[in-house]
């Protein structure tokens, strides 16, 4: 059974509320150990959404670490969290800061045992691989991630050569990935210093799968509230239509991610081959085959009916 570490920039797009819906439904299946969840941002309400999606999918003996200072641009932005917050009124305490409550998970685990699945910007893995020793572990960093951790999959870069598909966004052909452009840097340290094998679900993947509301009309679920005041907030639902009218749709992107983490190759999903993925300065990202190297990019799967049924598996694999 796989044992997760968790890192979501839950509050700004709806997908990772989805995505971590998901994760702890898997986990109500035995099919993973889900203790430890970081939010990979400082703005309000992250952590609350975290334990208001927790607490409606009856998960416990978790913790919550909390990105640290300084934070970066995108924490200004929040389009769901401080709503489920006034909501649910879950707390916003972490239990720890982010890097703290990882380091503290990798030194207590056996040695290559954890998978992190990452669906954010990588600023919380990029510190993490630059910590220096603590009271949890002697091993610095990168000597402690190299120790324990298994394997990482990543929602995280652009590479049309491998899966076939162009990054569209508001009509244009981008080069760029969103989580990437966050924190370049920190993306660069990630993937360059990860020694172990590395997933990448690119962003061109998940925007062809859309993850539609299956909690719609339960206004008790955190993840419906997430949806609904997403859609709200960038101004894709009326405003003035009742919670319990809309429906709405998103891109898959993180729902994809820890998909594949659990499942990996089903009917839906496929890696490539491996090789070598590279980070750019400039935030843009490239891949070439190398049998030598570590990384994977995930794929979808040619078929005419996958999207669809895609969508299906995934609103019926986050109810409650």
């Amino acid at each position: 059974m796989k044992n997760i570490i968790f890192d979501t920039d839950i509050g700004v797009d709806c997908d990772d509320a989805c995505a971590l819906a998901l994760l702890l439904n898997y986990a109500k299946e035995n099919k993973c150990i889900v203790d430890t969840i970081t939010t990979s941002t400082t703005r309000v309400g992250a952590v609350s959404t975290v334990r208001a999606i927790a607490d409606y999918y009856d998960h416990q003996n978790y913790v919550v670490g909390k990105m640290s200072l300084p934070a970066i641009e995108a924490d200004s932005m929040n389009s769901y969290a401080k709503a489920v917050y006034d909501c649910f009124l879950k707390s916003d305490e972490p239990d720890d800061d982010a890097v703290s409550i990882i380091r503290a998970k990798l030194a207590r685990s056996n040695d290559n045992e954890i998978t992190l699945i990452c669906v954010g910007p990588l600023s919380n893995i990029g510190r993490l691989l630059k910590s220096k020793p603590d009271k949890y572990s002697p091993l610095n960093g990168q000597e402690l991630v190299d120790k324990k951790v298994k394997e990482a999959y990543l929602m995280a870069g652009i590479f049309k050569e491998q899966t076939g598909f162009e990054n569209i966004i508001s009509g244009a052909h981008s080069p760029y990935e969103w989580n990437v452009c966050q924190d370049i840097e920190n993306a660069i340290i990630t993937v360059e210093s990860l020694k172990c094998p590395i997933y990448f679900l690119p962003g061109e993947v998940g925007l062809q799968v859309e993850c539609g509301l299956s909690t719609k009309n339960d206004k008790s679920s955190p993840v419906w509230k997430s949806v609904v005041s997403y859609g709200k907030s960038i101004g894709v639902v009326d405003k003035n239509l009742k919670d319990e009218d809309v429906i709405y749709q998103r891109f898959s992107w993180d729902p994809l991610t820890v998909m594949y983490a659990i499942e990996g190759n089903n009917k839906y999903l496929e890696v490539s081959k491996c090789g070598k993925a590279t980070i750019n300065k400039d935030g843009s990202s490239s891949f070439v085959y190398d049998d030598s190297s570590n990384h994977y990019v995930i794929r979808l799967k040619h078929d005419a009916n996958v999207k669809e049924e895609l969508s299906d598996y995934l609103n019926k694999h986050i109810k409650r």
